[in-house]
């Protein structure tokens, strides 16, 4: 995959990666798309990316076939719809979901969860 550019920290937007060796794309979003894009490199490299697709493609073309895209910086208030939009647009091979859906916790729910990934820390559980 192409270098992941640090300019990315903290920016919201939409991103495509391609396989360059057949076209086939993903299209996804995020509201810092540096970490994101490493994120998904990481776990492709690692070979326990959650996309079965996406990894079994990279295993078999190889990271140098792979390149990602920036499609448009956005407002994180807008991702949700203008990934809906490219990805009606694209119809992105490699999303297994075509209808962008984002999970949302109330205030109270994700004190807990921050609470408890601290605690994790702390003990040693979580890195």
């Amino acid at each position: 995959m192409d270098k992941i550019k640090r300019n990315l920290w903290k920016k919201a937007g939409i991103y495509c990666i391609i396989n360059v060796c057949n076209q086939k794309k993903y299209v996804g979003s995020s509201k810092n798309l540096y970490r994101r894009l490493m994120s998904h490199r990481s776990a492709l490299r690692k070979g326990v990316h959650e996309n079965r697709k996406l990894q079994n493609s990279w295993n078999k073309h190889g990271e140098d076939n792979f390149q990602y895209f920036i499609l448009e910086y956005c407002q994180e208030s807008d991702l949700i719809s203008r990934e809906q939009y490219y990805i009606d647009s694209i119809k992105p091979w490699y999303n297994i979901v075509q209808e962008v859906e984002r999970l949302s916790f109330p205030e109270e729910s994700r004190a807990k969860m921050s609470i408890s990934r601290k605690e994790g820390i702390a003990n040693g559980s979580i890195r």
